[in-house]
């Protein structure tokens, strides 16, 4: 059976990756593969071209003035006017393409996706994304394993962090990179190539 990987690479324009690869490509060799294999394409973005429209936009297909996505918060009627809240799972109202694989039967492994918080239920397996650095993970089973092995969404005050101790931020978030790296490596090898 034929596999597929989506690897998104959140705000890195093409040529800062080309550059990247050409300057690190003995620790980036993944991608320095990949790169010579396949092609890169530019994408054109949404409106407003930040994270979470854009993200919704790839996984649903359709453009933020369907999904109604804009950012990672939202406004909600309160008793006395408005408040901000984030964003969640389910205030993605179309079907997402592992929605749509798993009427069909094919499993997903979907990984820090935003704004997917919490995890919802799907054919295969789901660990949350940003903007809330809580982890949730479906199924409910592997939360404990995940844990165990280092995973984290995100670093907590990651702006506050850059400005004030930016070397012990970037090296959280390349441990952070590394656990991803491992736990989706366990995660295939465990529960995606497996019968349903």
């Amino acid at each position: 059976m034929k596999r597929m990987a989506i690897v998104g690479l959140d705000g890195l324009p093409p040529n800062i990756l080309e550059l990247l690869i050409e300057h690190f490509s003995n620790k980036l060799s993944f991608l320095s593969d990949c790169l010579s294999s396949y092609t890169i394409h530019k994408m054109e973005s949404t409106i407003p071209y930040i994270t979470p429209p854009a993200w919704v936009s790839i996984t649903t297909g359709v453009n933020p003035g369907k999904h109604a996505i804009y950012d990672f918060f939202k406004l909600k009627r309160v008793y006395n006017g408005f408040d901000l809240s984030p964003v969640s799972s389910y205030d993605v109202k179309y079907p997402c393409f592992w929605n749509i694989l798993g009427k069909y039967k094919l499993t997903s492994l979907i990984v820090n996706v935003p704004p997917f918080y919490p995890a919802i239920p799907l054919r295969g397996v789901m660990i949350s994304g940003p903007p809330i650095t809580k982890l949730s993970v479906f199924p409910k089973y592997l939360l404990p394993t995940i844990k165990h092995m280092g995973y984290k969404v995100d670093i907590d005050n990651v702006g506050i962090g850059l400005r004030y101790d930016k070397v012990n931020t970037l090296k959280k978030m390349i441990n952070i990179v590394h656990s991803r790296i491992k736990v989706c490596k366990y995660l295939m090898n465990k529960y995606l190539y497996q019968k349903y």
